[in-house]
């Protein structure tokens, strides 16, 4: 006997051994349908009743990564940016301090400027900020002021719903995320 009929037989004799499959009954594929459709209804709730909640944590996410952005490009260009916050028009958009020349976004090539209450914001609003006049500059050397001078104390720049405040530290510039 070759080996080629050796394997063969082999093979042969592994497929006698396996156990012939039967199909689903009725009553395990109604069970498994149902179970199914309760975990995606039970999924789709969570997701529908959490949207509100995900587009204020995504904003507050943008709004600490916009005034990083503010604070590293005034490093970069050795210039002033300042960052007005309009509570009315539920919106912040960036200048170069000392003027009225609106910051480039580097995502669209208009004017730096960003609008909560609409589209995938829908539910966002910005509810404050401790800020004088609104305004945060951020000087060529990073550090963070409002109005006249430095920053004292540790800033809300931005409240969120009043879930989020994004709050900068006055000595490092540092900007944080605080989920109350």
């Amino acid at each position: 006997m070759t080996h080629a009929n050796k394997i063969i037989r082999l093979l042969s004799g592994i497929t006698r051994l396996r156990h012939p499959q039967h199909g689903y009954t009725l009553l395990e594929g109604v069970v498994t349908m149902t179970v199914i459709g309760i975990i995606t209804a039970v999924s789709l709730s969570r997701l529908q009743g959490n949207s509100a909640g995900v587009q204020q944590r995504n904003a507050a996410r943008i709004v600490v990564a916009d005034l990083q952005y503010a604070q590293e490009l005034a490093q970069m260009r050795g210039k002033a940016v300042r960052v007005s916050i309009d509570e009315a028009s539920n919106s912040y958009a960036m200048y170069w301090h000392g003027s009225s020349q609106p910051v480039i976004n580097p995502m669209g090539g208009a004017a730096f400027v960003r609008t909560f209450g609409k589209d995938e914001f829908l539910h966002v609003q910005i509810s404050g900020s401790d800020l004088s006049n609104g305004q945060i500059i951020f000087a060529p050397d990073g550090a963070p002021k409002s109005g006249a001078g430095k920053l004292s104390a540790e800033r809300m720049a931005v409240n969120i719903n009043g879930k989020f405040h994004i709050v900068v530290q006055p000595e490092t510039g540092v900007i944080k995320l605080v989920t109350l």
